[in-house]
């Protein structure tokens, strides 16, 4: 994904998991972030499905992806 951004000329790249990944799953997502080789690139990640719907997902959502400067 990296090399078609570059093939691109984009700096942002949209992660974008399925809605049968659920909020169970956020310490994947924190150690997936935290281990990615960004190369410059600004990453978004965009959620689906109802489990990440709730205010309380969404409250640690902000925490984590904040502090890996991570966009949602």
């Amino acid at each position: 994904m990296k090399d078609i951004c570059k093939a691109l000329n984009t700096q942002m790249l949209l992660i974008q998991t399925p809605g049968s990944f659920r909020s169970d799953r956020l310490l994947d997502v924190e150690k997936f972030f935290e281990a990615v080789n960004r190369e410059g690139l600004i990453l978004v990640w965009e959620t689906r499905g109802p489990t990440w719907e709730t205010a309380e997902v969404y409250q640690r959502l902000e925490q984590i992806l904040g502090r890996l400067d991570v966009g949602m």
